[in-house]
């Protein structure tokens, strides 16, 4: 995605948070989200997502913790 080509700023973070929620409501309907908090870690020049997810027939939220970074 173009947004790891960006500065690594919070309003970055919020672009990125925001394309996630659009992916995942457009094109995954078994998954319904609890929360999603992306931050900025310009030290490191990557973002660190927090999401955690409802999944279809599932009654605890499933947690996802990574982090997007440039590999170049």
């Amino acid at each position: 995605n173009y947004l790891l080509f960006e500065p690594v700023t919070s309003i970055t973070a919020t672009l990125i948070e925001n394309e996630i929620v659009r992916v995942l409501t457009n094109y995954e309907s078994r998954a319904r989200i609890n929360s999603i908090v992306v931050t900025a870690a310009p030290d490191q020049n990557s973002f660190n997502i927090s999401l955690s997810v409802f999944i279809a027939n599932q009654t605890q939220p499933t947690n996802i913790n990574l982090i997007l970074q440039r590999t170049r």
